[in-house]
């Protein structure tokens, strides 16, 4: 972010004041916490992930998951406690996601405790049956309209030896804020095994409030000007982008697939950088 002045003088007369009218208009647009209602509305990208979970039922392509490893002696009372603090804290760690009155909304439940699963490991085939739970687990779906999208699952290897498995839909999370609640958690849990109280303040807003503001923000006629800017930027584009494979496209996805881990040099790294900015695209699309 060092360079992010020096980016902004380089920008054009005409970028500069473009980039000054929304930093006006965002200065009015902070976000709320909602009055008190039952449901709310869902997010653009909410609404996504259900309809693709609406669409093709029961894949776990979306699931995110993590699994933690626990040493030395383990409070369970105290794990299954900041579980439950976690979904006080987090409404969207407890939402439903249904129709209601022909709109797509979402309902969140009262905090309440879970139970927490704990599955032993036999002795000597600790890692292989560990491995297998954790791939079972990541790859179990969510029912959306049912919740919670959230789940906690413990494994048991010794007694001072614990994995912890969290894994939850991405429509009420991403690998980003994954990482914030595996610390939250840590937080909550030494507290707790401390016999202390919840040392983390309560969020300023939720999800919701987001999602109800970002409804409020983007109306008809906003959405239709940047429909409008985009419609022109891809006129002519194809519709169908045929990059080089070395099989032939499958006429059904599957989602499977495998990482190929390589290195670029220092030299290489900064060329893909500068060949990115110059072309103003991101080094993930210069890749690809």
């Amino acid at each position: 972010m060092s360079g992010l002045p020096e980016r902004i003088r380089s920008l054009s007369p005409e970028r500069r004041a473009l980039l000054e009218m929304l930093r006006r208009e965002r200065a009015g647009d902070a976000i709320t916490p909602r009055g008190p209602a039952p449901w709310a509305p869902l997010s653009f990208a909410q609404q996504r992930m259900w309809f693709l979970d609406r669409f093709d039922p029961g894949n776990p392509g979306y699931n995110v998951y993590a699994a933690v490893r626990l040493r030395g002696p383990l409070d369970a009372g105290a794990l299954e406690r900041a579980v439950a603090a976690l979904r006080e804290r987090h409404e969207t760690l407890r939402t439903r996601f249904n129709l209601r009155e022909g709109a797509l909304v979402s309902s969140i439940a009262e905090p309440a405790p879970i139970p927490l699963p704990v599955s032993e490991i036999p002795a000597g085939d600790g890692d292989e049956t560990a491995r297998r739970l954790a791939v079972e687990e990541a790859r179990t779906p969510f029912d959306l309209a049912e919740g919670p999208p959230l789940r906690v699952r413990l494994l048991r290897r010794a007694a001072d030896d614990h994995l912890l498995l969290l894994t939850v839909h991405h429509i009420a999370a991403d690998g980003w804020s994954l990482g914030v609640l595996v610390e939250e958690l840590a937080v909550l849990y030494r507290a707790f095994a401390a016999a202390e109280p919840n040392p983390l303040p309560p969020p300023p807003i939720q999800y919701a409030d987001y999602a109800v503001w970002q409804r409020e923000t983007l109306t008809d006629e906003r959405l239709a000007e940047g429909l409008s800017y985009w419609r022109g930027e891809l006129a002519g584009a194809p519709a169908l982008l045929e990059l080089p494979a070395d099989r032939p496209r499958p006429a059904q996805r599957s989602g499977e697939g495998r990482r190929l881990e390589f290195a670029l040099s220092d030299e290489l790294s900064e060329e893909v950088r500068v060949l990115a900015r110059g072309e103003r695209v991101t080094v993930f699309m210069v890749l690809l």
